[in-house]
Order: structure tokens, then sequence, then C-alpha cells
């Protein structure tokens, strides 16, 4: 069964173990501070960025590669340390998740953690709504899921490479002026919404 506990001693093996179960493609790359893992099916991809012993987690995410009907990537989902939702959605970029928050190191409450994560993308699939206002300007994207009995909605602002730079405080009070002004009755007529579904990989 693919949800099943690998009998393994540190995370290489067991997403390994894991994803075996999905049929997924998997490509290792060896770098300075460990590896990275890459497994993907169906246009969906989840990266683990693994320090040099394998029995840390640096970082964990899961999207979609390239478009679909027409609408490009602007989302991925980021496994964060929270035992009721490890789960958050951010703009896509390799950097900036870095620190104990994303970590998570070989023990068996983190691999229950890792495993709640990965329903996600494995046996839930996820919702994505863009928003744009005129022909082109991106603004923000409502990621929705359901894990287990919950629902949950994140709005997610998409910000330029220059807003991305900055520190986080700023970005946070850029993003949100941005989204209020964006969202604003003045700009009704000039606002699109896009809409698919990425199925998860048991379909």
């Amino acid at each position: 069964m693919a949800n099943k506990t690998f009998d393994t001693d540190n995370w290489r093996s067991f997403l390994i173990g894991f994803f075996a179960g999905y049929d997924a493609g998997v490509a290792e790359e060896n770098y300075k501070y460990g590896m990275i893992l890459n497994f993907t099916k169906n246009n969906i991809y989840v990266r683990c960025v693994l320090n040099v012993e394998n029995n840390k987690i640096s970082k964990l995410e899961f999207g979609r590669e390239g478009k679909i009907e027409s609408q490009r990537s602007w989302l991925k989902g980021v496994f964060v340390n929270d035992k009721r939702l490890p789960i958050e959605f951010l703009q896509t970029s390799f950097d900036g998740e870095e620190g104990k928050r994303y970590e998570a190191v070989w023990n068996s409450d983190n691999k229950a953690d890792v495993l709640k994560f990965l329903q996600v993308p494995c046996n839930y699939g996820w919702q994505e709504t863009t928003y744009r206002l005129g022909k082109d300007y991106y603004y923000k994207v409502d990621a929705s899921y359901k894990l287990n009995e919950l629902t949950v909605k994140e709005t997610v602002p998409i910000l330029s490479v220059t807003e991305l730079e900055v520190d986080n405080a700023g970005k946070s009070l850029m993003a949100k002026f941005s989204v209020r002004v964006c969202d604003s009755f003045i700009n009704d007529f000039r606002r699109h919404s896009e809409t698919i579904i990425i199925a998860p990989w048991k379909n």
C-alpha cells in the first residue's frame, strides 16, 4: 500500500520506498551540502533537500510543472513544522525557505507529519484560483485543499522578482497593500479569475 510506513533508518530510503507505491519517477542529485530528491508524475513534482547524512530534511515542497489549461504555476506547497497543519503555500521559487521552521530531523513524530504533508499531492490534490487585472497583471492566488476532515484555503500574493528579494517584514506589507488595492471595487471591471483543479497522483 502506497501510504505504508517503511522500516528504514533515514529520509532518503523512507521517501524512495514511499513513492515507489505511486510509480513516480525519481531523480537524485548530490550537491555540496547533501542531496536533492525529485519525484515526478502527471505534471506534479515533490522535491526534497536532505543533508549529507540523510537524517534531516532541509526543505520539502510540491507543486505542478508546466501549464494546465494554459495557466502557469505560481504556487508551491511547503512543509512546515506544525503538528496541526504542516503545509504552507508560497509563491514559486527555489530559495527563501530556510531554518528550523522548514526542517525535519529523522524521528517517528516527524515521519507522521511528513506523511500528512504528502497526502495533498499524492491522495487529495488541490485547487488554484488565480486573479489578474487586465490581460496579464497577476496579483494573487487562492489555494484550497482538503486534509483528512479539514478544508483549508490560503491566499498567496504574487510578487515581482524585485519584491521577492525584500526582507520578510517589507515583503508582507507590500503584498497586503497590493492585494487590497487590486481587490478594491475600483478594479471590479478589470478583474478576472481562473480556477484549475490539480488531481492527485492516486488518479
